[in-house]
């Protein structure tokens, strides 16, 4: 879930068997949802492909970048902690890509 001064996104994956569901609600309107079917490995099959393909020569440049991987993470580990804790997380990201980065508010 993120939440914001007007409103909230909040992503359900597996909300029915091969279906993920995103609700969001914004300027104190109704909130409303959408569903999208889709199956998990959906999610990586191109980019493992990718990965592939630079690892054996096919692709000699990579569109992928370690620092937005890490970025991603941090904010997984974020949430993780968000809903463990059942607070709001602040990511600091002048700590770098460290657990240091994450703040309890």
């Amino acid at each position: 879930r993120i939440q914001g001064n007007d409103g909230f996104a909040e992503l359900t994956i597996g909300h029915q068997p091969g279906v993920d569901r995103v609700d969001w609600k914004t300027g104190g309107h109704d909130t409303q949802f959408r569903t999208i079917q889709k199956t998990r490995p959906d999610d990586f099959i191109w980019e493992l492909q990718h990965i592939e393909d630079v690892m054996t020569g096919k692709t000699k440049e990579s569109v992928l970048s370690l620092e937005r991987g890490l970025e991603t993470m941090l904010v997984v580990a974020a949430a993780h902690l968000s809903s463990a804790k059942k607070r709001t997380v602040r990511i600091d990201y002048r700590k770098g890509y460290t657990p240091e980065a994450l703040e309890l508010l």
